[in-house]
């Protein structure tokens, strides 16, 4: 039997909280922050609320880094 070619999957990503101790921005390092995670998408940026979302003390997050690494004319 072939496979049908008119199947449409939607997966739903979770949404979640990340605490790291530093979130690193063009405008300078924010700390006592939390993220905000929808699927794929940082949502918002806000203070922090003790006992939400997950711990990453000691750790810093930096957004929106593109892997732009090419091997152009090879």
């Amino acid at each position: 039997m072939p496979l049908s070619t008119d199947i449409t999957a939607e997966m739903q990503l979770p949404a979640y909280t990340l605490n790291p101790e530093i979130v690193l921005t063009p405008d300078g390092p924010l700390r006592g922050k939390s993220i905000q995670v929808e699927g794929q998408k940082i949502v918002c940026i806000a203070d922090s609320e003790a006992g939400q979302g997950v711990d990453l003390e000691g750790y810093a997050i930096a957004p929106g880094f593109i892997d732009a690494h090419t091997h152009a004319g090879q």
